[in-house]
């Protein structure tokens, strides 16, 4: 799975940050809904 651990932490990093987008996009559309 792993080349390296390098590669292992670019890729966690990488699926934190598309969490983080997406947890960031869920909380706008619930702060504009009600609005």
């Amino acid at each position: 799975m792993c080349v390296s651990e390098k590669d292992c932490y670019k890729r966690m990093a990488a699926m934190y940050i598309i969490d983080i987008s997406i947890l960031i996009g869920v909380i706008q559309l619930l702060l504009k809904g009600p609005l």
